[in-house]
């Protein structure tokens, strides 16, 4: 989704609550937000929430970045 267009807002937060409610209870569903920074958000944690933020300046292959999940 871009950010930048929030005239389509509500059109993306039906699209997302629909594949949402599709999705088996047990799924892990997380939510990657880009821009200087890299942030992951862990969603649907009861009672707590995790986000975990990279430098998007900063290279990391996929290992490096297995080590925080």
């Amino acid at each position: 989704m871009n950010s930048c267009c929030y005239m389509r807002a509500a059109v993306y937060q039906e699209s997302l609550q629909m594949s949402l409610s599709l999705l088996p209870p047990n799924a892990l569903v997380g939510l990657i937000t880009f821009g200087k920074m890299v942030q992951v958000h862990e969603l649907g944690c009861e009672g707590f929430s995790k986000s975990y933020v990279f430098r998007g300046t900063k290279d990391l292959n996929a290992k490096q970045i297995q080590v925080y999940f």
